[in-house]
């Protein structure tokens, strides 16, 4: 005999997503826009300010200075878990949806996280949150066909 709190679960359960009306003007139906920033920021970088303003090359090159350093900072807590040294990783898979950056967010690591420069990278940009699979996939088989081989991803997102 069900209890009252599971008959309620069930039909939580089944309830339909919320559907969000597009407003004019609102092409995304975004509600609210979350921007971290400083006074020196906005000081530095008017444009971020006036909605009439381009100011998407201003951001990409922040994100393209922030992307390394969070990487790097989660990659190295992760491989102090592994307990094995950052030098016996052989292949980097790396994702990213905040910019494609030349040299990549990938090359950038390499020296950061005191890899070996023959470590084999694959970058994958702008694919969403499909990315977070197709790189695990990708880890798989290379530690798969790879006799030896030591994979590493990092997913970044800003």
């Amino acid at each position: 005999m069900e209890t009252e709190k599971k008959k309620e679960e069930k039909t939580n359960c089944l309830k339909p997503a919320t559907k969000f009306s597009l407003v004019p003007g609102d092409k995304l139906g975004t509600k609210k826009r979350f921007f971290h920033h400083t006074e020196d920021l906005l000081k530095a970088h008017p444009e971020f300010l006036d909605h009439t303003s381009a100011s998407l090359d201003a951001r990409l090159d922040i994100v393209s200075k922030a992307i390394p350093e969070l990487a790097t900072s989660a990659a190295k807590k992760a491989i102090a878990e592994w307990v094995k040294e950052a030098t016996d990783i052989t292949h980097l898979i790396v994702t990213t949806n905040s910019g494609a950056h030349v040299p990549g967010v990938d090359f950038n690591l390499i020296p950061l996280l005191g890899l070996q420069p023959s470590v084999r990278r694959t970058m994958l940009y702008h694919i969403g949150c499909f990315a977070g699979g197709a790189a695990m996939r990708i880890a798989k088989d290379l530690a798969e066909n790879n006799r030896g081989a030591r994979s590493r991803r990092a997913a970044i997102g800003l």
